[in-house]
């Protein structure tokens, strides 16, 4: 993992599900946020606030849900470290602290090219 991203989004490791889930051919990334990290969090503190372009996006998909926001957010991390090409067709699981709450079925996409990701399914998603 990252020990900077590991620091700021305190990043909980558990190296024996690690284990179970490599042997099945998960890829693990940690990255910087796509949508609410790296340089905008630098500009909102440098400019004491401020809104960012891609806080607009990330508040929008927090209309769905938190696990929505995520799940958008890790696909595209996911092709900005090139562990993940972009047009592929991926299930992104993701949530809140509590657990994974939201699965949805999308065309990925680098965080450059976000508007080219195509949401096709949502399999679940918290009510309210």
């Amino acid at each position: 993992m990252a020990p900077a991203i590991d620091a700021m989004y305190d990043v909980k490791w558990n190296a024996r599900h690690a284990k179970v889930m490599e042997a099945a051919g998960i890829v693990w990334f940690a990255g910087t946020h796509a949508l609410t990290g790296g340089v905008d969090r630098a500009l909102v503190k440098t400019f004491d606030g401020g809104f960012p372009p891609s806080a607009i996006v990330a508040h929008t998909l927090y209309l769905f849900s938190q696990g929505m926001k995520v799940c958008v957010e890790i696909i595209a991390m996911a092709c900005d470290a090139g562990v993940l090409p972009e047009g592929a067709k991926v299930i992104s699981c993701a949530g809140t602290g509590s657990g994974a709450d939201t699965v949805i079925v999308a065309t990925s996409a680098a965080s450059a090219n976000l508007f080219d990701m195509k949401i096709h399914r949502v399999l679940a998603m918290p009510m309210g």
